[in-house]
């Protein structure tokens, strides 16, 4: 990344051979433009899915066409299927298309869409796979409308007639996702910064209780079936296990704590309500699922503004609306 070697990306725009050729005279010839942008090596799948994403809103921005840039870890692109519908960038490279590096700009900026729009210009008569600088990020709120063409792309992609769910058809499935391993050792060692990122079981268990004892049958569908997607053992959940309704009568829950991250998104994909963790992983998938979504009120979590999604202070109470006027709202 130039910019970062000179501490200002403005100032980096020199360094970039893509920015010393745009006043250059374009040539005759077929004219074939795509963009794309690739996943930093060892990003996490939330970070690598952002990138992903930028390249995908960049394209309806700029004069190119989408090319997929495949995740760091492979698996993802076989379980979501997202890449089934696009060229992919590293084949076009292989068929004689020119690589050409995007300084970083901004996407809130039309003065800075232009520079890149004359970039791309100059390349005029040539095929051309550009590709945007490493975390060259989206203007705030095209994240939600690039989640929303992932969803799309997602829902039609023919890998989903491959998924294979412990879910049961006849139950309500709510997916837990409560973020552990890594930001719990992290925070066990002092870094603060993973507050931000953990959630206590007292948010889930007030949660869970509340759906458990307003959840209306839902068609065919009589009961609710609680999985939590974790890390660790299933005695550091007691609190779960251990909460009791109204009528007497135990939740029913499967801990899934030792499934690939791949499947874990994947079925977090495919439930009727989510309990979201503070972490892309849960939001991100929560934003392709079409069901109902919980997720905890903090500023930095970006969620859409509609009646597929609430918050929940830090106790688990719900904004804005009680747990029974949104189940309500949800199954009528």
């Amino acid at each position: 990344m130039f910019y970062r070697k000179v501490g200002d990306k403005k100032k980096a725009y020199p360094l970039y051979r893509s920015y010393r050729h745009r006043n250059k005279k374009p040539v005759n010839g077929e004219t074939s433009h795509f963009i794309t942008e690739e996943p930093a090596y060892l990003a996490g799948f939330g970070h690598g899915l952002g990138a992903w994403r930028a390249g995908l809103i960049a394209s309806t921005l700029l004069p190119a066409s989408y090319a997929y840039s495949k995740m760091v870890n492979e698996e993802w692109d076989e379980v979501l299927g997202l890449g089934e519908s696009f060229p992919q960038a590293d084949e076009l490279i292989r068929k004689g298309y020119k690589k050409v590096l995007l300084p970083y700009y901004d996407m809130s900026s039309e003065e800075s869409l232009g520079l890149i729009r004359d970039i791309m210009a100059s390349y005029n008569g040539q095929k051309v796979v550009f590709f945007n600088e490493y975390e060259q990020w989206t203007k705030k709120g095209d994240d939600i409308r690039g989640d929303e063409l992932i969803r799309e792309i997602f829902w039609a992609s023919g890998q989903r007639k491959k998924d294979r769910l412990l879910y049961d058809p006849a139950m309500i499935n709510v997916a837990v996702h409560i973020r552990r391993g890594d930001v719990e050792t992290l925070r066990n060692l002092g870094d603060a910064s993973m507050n931000r990122r953990w959630m206590e079981l007292g948010y889930y268990t007030r949660l869970m209780k509340d759906l458990a004892e307003n959840c209306p049958e839902a068609g065919n569908k009589k009961d609710l079936h609680f999985y939590v997607f974790s890390e660790g053992r299933e005695e550091n959940f007691a609190e779960l296990t251990d909460i009791v309704m109204n009528n007497g009568k135990r939740l029913k829950i499967t801990f899934c704590l030792d499934m690939a991250g791949p499947a874990s998104f994947l079925h977090i994909c495919h439930a009727d309500i989510i309990l979201a963790a503070p972490s892309s992983f849960s939001i991100e998938a929560g934003a392709i699922c079409r069901g109902l979504k919980i997720v905890p009120d903090r500023d930095w979590l970006i969620v859409p503004d509609n009646d597929e999604w609430c918050r929940a202070d830090e106790e688990g109470v719900l904004k804005g609306k009680n747990i029974k006027e949104w189940i309500d709202w949800a199954f009528r």
